[in-house]
């Protein structure tokens, strides 16, 4: 498992749980009567979204405790070129210049994924993928990286195991540029590196970047 998707998982059951949590205090307030129709009618919306599994696609739990503590009427899921989304999504959306197809078809994957760190740290990853998955149902395809933005991504964005991320962290490799510079043979001397699976990791993962290691020197 790498070290991304380890990290996805245990933030997307914990979520799990504190919208769970949210949600069942949201209950209490709709048979409580203390919100007007139109809060309880986003509140049910958002319950209804979160039993069929849907509300991590429009919500995170960040999101949906400010939607509960707000007084606003305002409804938290919005139409977007026919796409139902979070609206704290698309305002995140606005902030970058992400408004409109074309302006998302300008931009990488890499790109993209550094663009949802700056305006949301915590979730970024649900963001991204959220995008994606709505990129993908209109067909559009994102800008082929440039070779200067590959080789300034760090280890750490790479789709890597733990063990070969420390690796590689440990011996100081913490951008691709570096990473390339180095041969298999200078690679597998790396102490703790040894195994031949992690050797093979590594060149796929630059093969998907279209990038490769530095030849071995004949002696």
């Amino acid at each position: 498992m790498s070290v991304k998707t380890s990290q996805n998982k245990h933030e997307s059951l914990q979520e799990r749980g504190d919208l769970a949590d949210l949600f069942a205090s949201a209950l209490v307030l709709i048979r409580g009567n203390k919100r007007s129709e139109s809060q309880r009618k986003n509140l049910r919306h958002a319950l209804q979204l979160f039993h069929e599994n849907r509300l991590g696609t429009v919500m995170n739990a960040a999101e949906a405790k400010l939607f509960l503590e707000s007084s606003s009427p305002a409804p938290f899921v919005i139409e977007w070129e026919g796409e139902q989304i979070a609206l704290l999504f698309k305002n995140r959306l606005d902030q970058l210049g992400l408004s409109t197809r074309e302006s998302i078809a300008a931009c990488s994957e890499w790109q993209l994924k550094r663009e949802f760190k700056k305006v949301n740290p915590s979730g970024w990853w649900k963001d991204f993928n959220t995008l994606m998955l709505i990129a993908g149902k209109w067909g559009l395809q994102l800008r082929t990286p440039k070779l200067e933005e590959l080789l300034e991504l760090t280890i750490g964005e790479l789709d890597l195991t733990v063990r070969t991320f420390n690796v590689l962290q440990n011996a100081q490799i913490v951008q691709v540029k570096q990473l390339i510079e180095m041969s298999e043979a200078e690679l597998v001397n790396l102490p703790n590196f040894g195994r031949i699976s992690t050797l093979n990791e590594v060149k796929e993962v630059l093969t998907k970047l279209g990038l490769h290691l530095k030849p071995n020197q004949i002696s």
